[in-house]
This record gives C-alpha cells, sequence and structure tokens, in this order.
C-alpha cells in the first residue's frame, strides 16, 4: 500500500459522499415524477403549496435516510479499508472478484 492511509480513508469518504448526493438526488427525482403522476388526485389551488411543502419534507427524509445507508458504508467498508490494511478490495482481489 503507496498511499497514505489518510489519503485513502479521504478518497473512499469522497466515493461515499457521492453515493450519499447520487441517492438524494434520485429519491427526489422519484418524488417529483410521483407528483406528476398523481397531480389529478389534487384539489386545483393547492397543487404549489402542496408540491413545495412534499418536496421539502421529502428531501428531509431523503437526508436522514441517505445518511444512514452513507453511515453504513462509511463504517462497514471505508473506516476497515484505511486503517487495516485489509479493507474490502483487498479481500475481493483475495477471493477473486476483482483483479
Amino acid at each position: 500500500m503507496n498511499e497514505h492511509r489518510f489519503t485513502v480513508f479521504l478518497q473512499q469518504l469522497q466515493n461515499d459522499f457521492k453515493g450519499f448526493i447520487w441517492c438524494c438526488a434520485l429519491f427526489m427525482l422519484f418524488r417529483i415524477l410521483f407528483i406528476g403522476v398523481f397531480s389529478s388526485q389534487l384539489v386545483q389551488g393547492l397543487f404549489t403549496g402542496d408540491t413545495a411543502e412534499a418536496l421539502w419534507l421529502g428531501l428531509r427524509l431523503s437526508l436522514k435516510t441517505a445518511g444512514f445507508a452513507m453511515l453504513f458504508s462509511t463504517v462497514v467498508c471505508t473506516i476497515p479499508a484505511s486503517f487495516s490494511g485489509y479493507g474490502i478490495q483487498t479481500h475481493c482481489a483475495t477471493i477473486g472478484l476483482r483483479s
């Protein structure tokens, strides 16, 4: 392992953060599509206010959900791979899943 442990940790943490942003964006896209498909079920005058509130509350919920997923991946993959010298990549290469 030629790279410094802290550098590896920061690179893997950056990947975890990219996954966090991707999950939040994906959840928001699904939420917008869902509201768009079922917009005919809303009362005509309340569409803008309800939509904005639903998107805001949904974003807050998505941040929590994606945050727990990022916390899990950081604890299970990033920290052991950075500091133990025998991370998930090494294990996958050992059993032949990666070159």
